[in-house]
């Protein structure tokens, strides 16, 4: 869904609890509470469904040209590379 001012609203395969936002202009993306930064590692929460559901949205969202990822908890900015190691780490669940 494209919302006003050209951002995307996304599914990160938590049921919609959260939505997630594609900025194109700013090549970024920004999270709630799907991901966290914790001890200078950015992290996907863990989820019952993480699985199954999660890591597969979230591992779509690579189809988009971004070069930042912006999170609510923790360090706020990160990069690409950040997201992708996120994906191949395991969940946080603390």
């Amino acid at each position: 869904m494209t919302l006003p001012g050209g951002l995307v609203a996304l599914y990160d395969g938590r049921g919609r609890n959260e939505t997630p936002v594609w900025l194109p202009e700013q090549r970024a993306l920004v999270f709630a509470d799907a991901l966290t930064e914790r001890d200078g590692d950015l992290r996907v929460w863990g989820t019952p469904w993480h699985e199954e559901r999660s890591l597969p949205a979230l591992r779509a969202l690579l189809d988009l040209p971004f070069e930042q990822v912006i999170v609510s908890h923790g360090e706020p900015v990160h990069d690409r590379a950040a997201y992708e190691r996120a994906l191949a780490l395991p969940a946080w669940n603390e």
